[in-house]
């Protein structure tokens, strides 16, 4: 028999936490507060679900932090002009995984102040 494992990805405290809705409670948590300075941010678990981003916001920029599940492993990106834009034409800074599970698509704002779309690769050691 099949058994679905209906978990979510959330933020408990200042953690990262897995949830499960079956059980009604948190099963697991990624990475730590000082990988994930900021949980609640937008999130988004790889197609193949190893690999995991969390987007924030510091100051005037958005910051992505690329996190692997299976050991730990993360980097985090440099950050990205995330305009003065707000309300309706606000930039959602959700990334966005490709389907070969080494790239988030997010937004931010080039050097010549129009919105842009930028890749960050992941390169895996």
């Amino acid at each position: 028999m099949l058994r679905l494992h209906r978990r979510l990805i959330g933020q408990w405290k200042d953690d990262q936490v897995l949830y499960d809705v079956d059980k009604k409670k948190i099963v697991g948590q990624l990475g730590t507060p000082k990988i994930f300075p900021h949980p609640g941010g937008d999130v988004a678990l790889s197609p193949d679900g190893k690999w995991f981003a969390n987007g924030s916001k510091k100051g005037d920029t958005n910051r992505f932090v690329v996190y692997r599940r299976s050991d730990g492993v993360y980097g985090r990106s440099e950050g990205l002009d995330k305009g003065s834009y707000a309300g309706d034409v606000r930039i959602d800074p959700a990334p966005r995984w490709n389907r070969a599970n080494n790239a988030i698509l997010v937004p931010g704002i080039a050097e010549n102040k129009t919105r842009q779309m930028f890749v960050i690769h992941v390169v895996a050691p």
